[in-house]
């Protein structure tokens, strides 16, 4: 009998956990615990914006896979809130560069501390050096799939 394949394995694995995180549920329990009153389509866009510095909307269209259009009137909507700022670049006066305000980074933190408690939740019969291990081996692979310029 042969070997499972492991890179097929770890191909289907890394599916199954795109399908759950593109999930608007997951996102609602999340926003829920966080006690964030958010549409779940501009949660991931509100994480990006706040994790890079000088995000135009183009760049944050295809990290989400969302049309440009699409994506533009969602940063408007997130704009409205007070949680994202955008202004035009020195370099490129085409382009608006996107950026966190201070409630969107207040907001940002609530979100974390949502999306911890269901990540701990799910690791719960797993040991302190088990999530160490799966944290560093999942940023490595994260690394190492990034396009390369």
């Amino acid at each position: 009998m042969s070997q499972p394949d492991p890179l097929k394995a770890l191909h289907e694995a890394l599916l199954q956990i795109v399908n759950v995180l593109n999930r608007p549920q997951g996102d609602n329990v999340i926003l829920t615990r966080a006690g964030v009153s958010l549409d779940t389509a501009l949660l991931p866009l509100l994480v990006r914006v706040s994790m890079q510095r000088n995000l135009t909307i183009g760049e944050l269209a295809d990290q989400v896979g969302r049309d440009y259009s699409t994506v533009s009137r969602q940063v408007t909507r997130l704009q409205a809130r007070g949680l994202v700022h955008s202004e035009l670049s020195e370099t490129d006066r085409r382009k608006r560069l996107l950026s966190v305000t201070a409630a969107g980074k207040n907001a940002v933190k609530k979100i974390d501390r949502g999306r911890n408690s269901v990540m701990s939740e799910a690791l719960a019969g797993w040991s302190q050096a088990e999530i160490t291990e799966l944290a560093r081996m999942t940023t490595r692979l994260a690394a190492v799939m990034q396009p390369r310029a």
